[in-house]
């Protein structure tokens, strides 16, 4: 039997009411050419009952975990199994436009030796497509290291070449869940550039049980814990070093203030200012936190 050119690699926990629809827009693609990886954290839902039938006809690989060992262990269990030329991620939440193959298939064909590339994404909300993703007003081209000092604006919608010696898999470490994507990127493109075309072809479900939406102080913490080990593992230049951490104090500001914890939020935001300086975004959030985000979403 061929090989597959793409295999696409779904980690899932306990997304039963939505992982049906993101298949749906798997099988959807113009592109044949394709192998369904689903790594099932061990659901506590009805995850692997409704995902049986597929598997035993073949539509999809189906690997069950015997716990919970979170996404980074997922995405790297279906990367050692998955046998395409090229691996693209999906979460289990989002969906695929039908010409996402297509899409990066003639990116790979036009780039014989690339092993890292990327369509754009936008977000849905409540049924509805109601903001740009921040890879918005990123050109088309090829991106390095620089595009991810200030944060990851890829998400996890990128496709990578398996044939790579010197890929970097996923940090397995549970305390890095929802900043281990950032990590890899930054890893794998010390040395590398990646290909970002100009065009949505991904759709992110921005529900309320979406794992950024989780406990604002927990992935505060994952994110500074995250910024210790790039600053500690990657040999990154001091202004890159000021970048990573004023963007990251940012981001901290941004969840203190989520959660109304002003005093927190203004001293995320002043260690903002001590590495990046003064712009008109620290402004606007400053007035937001003095405000309050309680009152702010009232006058919405």
């Amino acid at each position: 039997m061929n090989k597959p050119f793409f295999s696409i690699i779904i980690p899932t926990y306990n997304r039963s009411s939505l992982i049906l629809k993101t298949l749906d827009s798997v099988f959807s693609q113009t592109y044949p050419d394709y192998e369904v990886i689903v790594v099932d954290n061990c659901s506590t839902d009805t995850t692997a009952e409704i995902l049986k039938p597929l598997h035993d006809s073949g539509k999809i690989i189906f690997i069950q975990h015997d716990k919970n060992y979170e996404r980074a262990v997922s995405r790297n269990t279906g990367i050692k199994n998955a046998k395409g030329a090229f691996l693209t991620f999906l979460d289990s939440d989002d969906t695929m436009h039908p010409d996402h193959l297509s899409t990066l298939f003639s990116i790979i064909k036009t780039n014989p030796e690339i092993n890292f590339l990327a369509t754009k994404y936008n977000i849905k909300r409540n049924n509805k497509i109601f903001y740009p993703s921040s890879l918005a007003g990123v050109k088309e081209g090829w991106h390095g290291i620089e595009l991810l000092l200030k944060g990851n604006p890829l998400a996890i919608s990128f496709c990578i070449k398996k044939n790579n010696s010197e890929l970097h898999l996923f940090n397995e470490d549970s305390k890095y869940t929802v900043v281990e994507d950032w990590m890899f990127l930054m890893q794998n493109l010390m040395k590398e550039k990646i290909y970002i075309a100009d065009k949505i072809t991904i759709t992110l479900n921005d529900h309320d049980e979406r794992t950024m939406r989780g406990n604002n102080q927990d992935i505060i913490s994952k994110k500074l814990l995250a910024v210790e080990w790039i600053k500690q593992n990657l040999p990154l230049s001091n202004k890159q070093i000021r970048i990573v951490e004023g963007y990251s104090f940012y981001f901290c500001a941004i969840h203190n203030y989520i959660d109304e914890n002003r005093i927190y939020a203004i001293k995320y935001l002043i260690k903002t200012t001590a590495k990046i300086g003064i712009n008109i975004n620290l402004i606007i959030l400053f007035f937001k936190i003095l405000i309050g985000n309680n009152i702010i979403r009232k006058l919405k």
